[in-house]
């Protein structure tokens, strides 16, 4: 149990995850192909992030099929009678990478080359995420709902945080240079930031989670436009 989801569009989403990935993982591609030539270290940056944000929505697509298509419960008990723990594990690695992705994004955003302070943003964002795993492993708990609702809403609350200072950025640099693909790029954050903040209430309402995922296919709409623009140029 992680979000509610209607059943007729539970294999519509996992379709949309791996085209958010296959988005992620282009943006990442060109980013590096750029890298090669300019040799700018915020582009190499750039493409890391997006590197691990398609990571973890490959394994969100994975996490959801195996709800979709009951034998894949089936093959992972093969491997552990504690469907649960995996779950939750495969749910904690997905927010990991989501949120080194993000803040890989802020890091870059900065414009300053400290590893101590990349290292500091990166450390404070996992701890913030396996906070309550700790919490279950003192109590001596079993991993149940309750501490995956704790996670998940914890986990896109740091989201929410991270997005609205990458925006900030961005909008920052538009109002400097008048970037029409920096304005794409900030409007597309924009939309990742209210389908995150969606996404907390889709544990109570359904339309929650269809909403989150229409607000990132825009997003990811408006992030291809501008890797399209940047490879024309």
């Amino acid at each position: 149990y992680f979000y509610l989801v209607p059943q007729y569009f539970l294999k519509f989403s996992i379709v949309m995850q791996v085209i958010f990935a296959l988005i992620a993982l282009s943006v990442s591609y060109f980013s590096f192909k750029i890298y090669k030539i300019s040799r700018q270290r915020e582009i190499k940056l750039f493409g890391i992030s997006f590197l691990l944000i398609s990571f973890s929505y490959i394994l969100w697509a994975m996490i959801n099929s195996a709800v979709a298509y009951p034998t894949l419960i089936k093959v992972a008990q093969l491997l552990t009678e504690n469907i649960s723990r995996l779950g939750g594990a495969g749910i904690l690695t997905h927010f990991i990478l989501l949120i080194s992705g993000l803040v890989t994004l802020a890091y870059t955003t900065l414009k300053t080359k400290s590893g101590k302070v990349y290292y500091l943003i990166l450390g404070l964002g996992i701890m913030v995420i396996i906070a309550p795993l700790f919490v279950v492993l003192v109590l001596f708990e079993p991993i149940n709902s309750s501490f995956l609702q704790t996670l998940i809403i914890s986990s896109r609350l740091l989201s929410v945080f991270l997005l609205t200072f990458i925006i900030y950025n961005y909008f920052e640099e538009y109002s400097w240079k008048k970037n029409k693909k920096t304005l794409l790029v900030g409007i597309a954050f924009s939309l990742l930031l209210m389908s995150n903040a969606d996404f907390i209430f889709s544990q109570t309402y359904y339309q929650a989670y269809i909403i989150g995922h229409i607000l990132e296919f825009i997003a990811y709409l408006f992030i291809l436009l501008s890797l399209v623009l940047t490879i024309r140029k």
